[in-house]
Formats: C-alpha cells, sequence, structure tokens
C-alpha cells in the first residue's frame, strides 16, 4: 500500500507538470493550429488520467478494508458473533439480495446450536499474522448452506467485488461441500452469471434443470448437482478389482480369522546344584559359587 501510494503520488506530479506544460504550450502557440493541436492533446490527456487517478483514490478511501494485498493464506472457518456485522456488509457489497434480518437470522442459527443447526454459515478471513487480522469486518467472502436428508443445499455465496477471480469464492464452495461429503450438494445459479457457472463446472456440478424465467429481469435458473466422490480404494480393495472380482465383493469385509489352539508354555526354572559351592583352584584356597542348571 506505501508503494502504491508513492507511485500514485509521482504519477499524480507528472500528470499535473504535462497538464501545466500543454497549457503553456497553448497559451504560447495560439497562432499555430499544430502546436495547439499538440497542446490540447497533452492537456486532455492528462486531464484524463487526473480524472481516473482521482477517482481510484476515492474508491480506496471508501473500500478501507477490501484494499487486501492478498488472500492466498486466508481460512475458511464457522461464523461468530463478532462476525454479524462484517458479514451485513459483505453481503451488502456483494449484491446479496437477501434482507439483514434474514442474513442474521441465519447466523444466530449457528451461532446458539452449531452442532443441530441445519443451516451452516462460513467466512473467509485473515491469516493468523496478516495485518487484517484483528479486523472483525475483514470478511471476504460469506457461504451458506443447508445440510439435510443426505443433501447440501448451497444457498449464497457472497464476495467483495475488489478480490473476486482470486480462487477465494472457490474455496469458500469446496468448504461448503466439505461439511458433508458423502452428501449430495445442489445449487441454482442466473443463467447470465458466467463466471459463477464456470467455477461451480470447475468444482464437479453440472446442469439437471432449467428453469424459465425465473428472475426478475427474464433470465433462467440454472439448477445445478454434484454427486459425492467415491471413497478412496484400499490396498485389500484394490487388489481384488485387479484380480477380476466384482466391485461389491471386493469391498465385501475380510473373513474372521480361524481361531487357533494357544501351545502350551512351560516355564523355565533354575534349579540350584546339589553342591552350590566348589573349592577354587587358586593358591588362596577360596570356594567359588557354580552356575545354576536351566530345565525346561
Amino acid at each position: 500500500n506505501v508503494v502504491t501510494r508513492s507511485l500514485s503520488s509521482v504519477g499524480a506530479r507528472v500528470d499535473g507538470m504535462a497538464f501545466a506544460a500543454a497549457t503553456r504550450i497553448d497559451a504560447s502557440a495560439s497562432t499555430s493550429s499544430a502546436s495547439s493541436g499538440v497542446a490540447s492533446s497533452l492537456r486532455d490527456g492528462a486531464r484524463r488520467r487526473m480524472m481516473h487517478r482521482c477517482a481510484l483514490t476515492a474508491v480506496n478511501a471508501r473500500a478501507g478494508d477490501e484494499d487486501f494485498a492478498s488472500v492466498e493464506r486466508w481460512g475458511v472457518r464457522a461464523v461468530r458473533r463478532a462476525d454479524f456485522d462484517g458479514v451485513l456488509e459483505t453481503c451488502a457489497k456483494s449484491g446479496v439480495d437477501w434482507s439483514p434480518a434474514a442474513i442474521l437470522d441465519d447466523c444466530e442459527k449457528v451461532v446458539s446450536s452449531p452442532a443441530s443447526s441445519l443451516t451452516k454459515v462460513l467466512v473467509a478471513v485473515p491469516a493468523p499474522g496478516e495485518a487484517q487480522e484483528s479486523n472483525p469486518r475483514a470478511i471476504g467472502a460469506v457461504g451458506f448452506c443447508v445440510v439435510v436428508a443426505g443433501e447440501t443445499q448451497v444457498t449464497q455465496i457472497a464476495t467483495l467485488p475488489s478480490i473476486r477471480r482470486r480462487g477465494l469464492g472457490q474455496r469458500m464452495l469446496r468448504a461448503l461441500i466439505g461439511i458433508d461429503p458423502r452428501s449430495v450438494a445442489v445449487l441454482e445459479v442466473k443463467s447470465t452469471n458466467e463466471a459463477a457457472l464456470g467455477m461451480y463446472v470447475k468444482c464437479g456440478f453440472a446442469e439437471s434443470n432449467r428453469r424459465r424465467a425465473y428472475y426478475a429481469d427474464g433470465s433462467d435458473a440454472i439448477c445445478m448437482i454434484r454427486e459425492p466422490e467415491e471413497a478412496p480404494v484400499s490396498t485389500r480393495e484394490l487388489t481384488r478389482l485387479l484380480a477380476g472380482l466384482p466391485r461389491d465383493r471386493a469391498r465385501a469385509a475380510p473373513p474372521p480369522l480361524p481361531e487357533r489352539e494357544a501351545a502350551e508354555v512351560r516355564p523355565v526354572v533354575d534349579v540350584p546344584r546339589e553342591q552350590a559351592f566348589i573349592r577354587s583352584s587358586d593358591e588362596d584356597g577360596g570356594f567359588k559359587m557354580r552356575n545354576r542348571i536351566r530345565r525346561k
């Protein structure tokens, strides 16, 4: 951000100098039509660049916490009560047509009873250590879904316009699907939303139905579905499949092992000798202890 502001200030000074030079040329060469045309072209170009720079500065000032340098390390987690204001702000900036009361109602369900609530709300927040980590309004994306009866209904994904096309929406969608990876995921998308359609297809969704003129502007609603991925194949199952067994028999549980009779174990006993000590053959004539006998 510091580098961007420095470059912006340098560019503004250059444009101001060009604008002043064009004005001087126009004043000193009013009799020459060619010089006047050059001066007018320089002045118009400088004016356009300065107006564009001022507009960008105003947008950045209004965006505030949207000016994120990178979202690659951002994480996705369940919504918390401290996130409510940020969720409302992100949904409003993303064009979500839900009422604030409906959004807060879904968030309250998740916070009050996270285990039993069918509604799930996830938020994308800065990673630990980033500048915006402590800002409760720094929420780049919000995802809503309902998990019920083996089906995950993705109802809404809202991403800030300033950080779109960086993979954050796709990461949010995969997180929603991962809440119950064994369930079927379904959603509806506007037929004119090409960016969302491309993201859904990339995540494995396919069109299942189409509702004609579903939206107020006459656009169709495309119903999409994603079947759950198959469980990973174990080494035992893969060996059986390669051997030609059908899938149901390859996935069958292995038969129980036959019971084996336990072998009789006889303890090892150390038995002392009848004569424990013998006279040493050394010159001192002492005694030494004889080794024990090991019997099985």
